[in-house]
């Protein structure tokens, strides 16, 4: 939730380690675990530092790769002859008690929620809406009230869900 040349605060750190020591917020996930979580979610940047996301060098990549997010087509998916899961998450709820729980102020949890309500929830569902359109064995599973973050804090669900869907399709 930045603009372009924006670092949301907190965003940058010296280490992978130091981001997670500020970003793990439960004891069940490890630290090694949090680092090898974030390091496909930060990079590096010349001065060292390690930044969240992909690294943006102009308003105009920023605008480009909003783009891609707006115009999911089923030519994405061509070519896909086999089963294929996908799980979405609407995360309102679960970022705004998370919001809440770190101390942010309620302008800043108004602003994520309405973020992941009228942009993350709508481009998801967008694409998921063409995926389900091109593959003919697509699955959709939607989760609520979690994060993005679930796969790491819950595996045992995300492990059913996966063992559900492959079920279906043992011979």
């Amino acid at each position: 939730m930045r603009g372009p040349g924006r670092i949301v605060p907190d965003a940058v750190y010296p280490s992978l380690e130091a981001a997670a020591d500020h970003l793990r917020t439960t004891d069940e996930v490890t630290r090694e675990e949090m680092v090898a979580f974030l390091s496909s979610a930060f990079y590096r940047r010349e001065d060292g530092m390690y930044a969240w996301g992909p690294p943006q060098t102009s308003p105009a990549a920023v605008q480009a790769f909003g783009a891609l997010e707006s115009e999911w087509s089923e030519d994405f998916y061509e070519g896909i002859d086999v089963p294929v899961l996908a799980i979405r998450v609407q995360q309102s709820r679960a970022l705004t008690r998370e919001l809440e729980q770190r101390g942010f102020p309620q302008d800043s949890i108004d602003m994520a929620v309405r973020w992941a309500t009228e942009y993350d929830d709508v481009a998801n569902e967008r694409g998921l809406e063409r995926l389900v359109a091109a593959v003919p064995d697509a699955e959709i599973v939607v989760l609520d009230d979690v994060s993005h973050n679930f796969v790491i804090l819950d595996p045992d669900v995300v492990a059913r869900i996966i063992n559900d869907f492959l079920d279906r399709f043992r011979r």
